[in-house]
């Protein structure tokens, strides 16, 4: 009798271990789901240029910049700080900006001027990473070096460009 017992609870265990789970070991008590995918990672950027009070006045800026479609959009720049921010870009991303000075024969003459430039790119992906900040040089300068000054923001290379990878 002790063995008829152990085999129909052998028998029993066997059935219950063949019902309970699928083929792959999985619990078969709740619907399937199918893979889970990984969320797409994303990234918002911001474009930034600032300067002197001053600036705008002995210089004609314009700035190229890459759009939200990954295309070339160009602004003439009307007053600092100047800012243009994209949001949920897929990645990779190649954010990329470069401005371009004039500089004034004319403009209103002072004294002094408040001038100072500074760009930058800076981002935050959606899985955490992030990248950069403005930093703006100010500084005041006497009429009599207005000349020397456009020159020299005029030899400067005023271009950026980072590569955003998707990890």
């Amino acid at each position: 009798m002790s063995v008829k017992r152990f085999s129909l609870a052998l028998v029993l265990c066997a059935a219950m271990a063949f019902t309970a789970c699928d083929k792959e070991g999985g619990n078969q008590s709740g619907p399937d789901t199918g893979p889970v995918t990984p969320t797409e990672n994303t990234v918002d950027v911001a474009y930034a240029i600032g300067g002197g009070a001053d600036f705008l006045l002995i210089f004609d800026a314009e700035v190229t910049y890459t759009d939200a479609a990954g295309k070339t959009a160009t602004e003439k720049i009307s007053s600092l700080p100047w800012s243009k921010e994209l949001t949920g870009l897929a990645l990779p991303y190649t954010a990329k900006m470069e401005i371009t000075l004039t500089a004034r024969e004319s403009y209103e003459e002072k004294e002094q001027y408040e001038l100072g430039f500074g760009h930058a790119i800076s981002y935050e992906t959606s899985d955490g990473r992030t990248y950069g900040g403005l930093n703006v040089s100010k500084q005041t300068v006497g009429k009599d070096k207005i000349a020397k000054y456009q020159e020299l923001m005029l030899s400067k290379s005023l271009q950026t460009t980072i590569e955003i990878p998707a990890k």
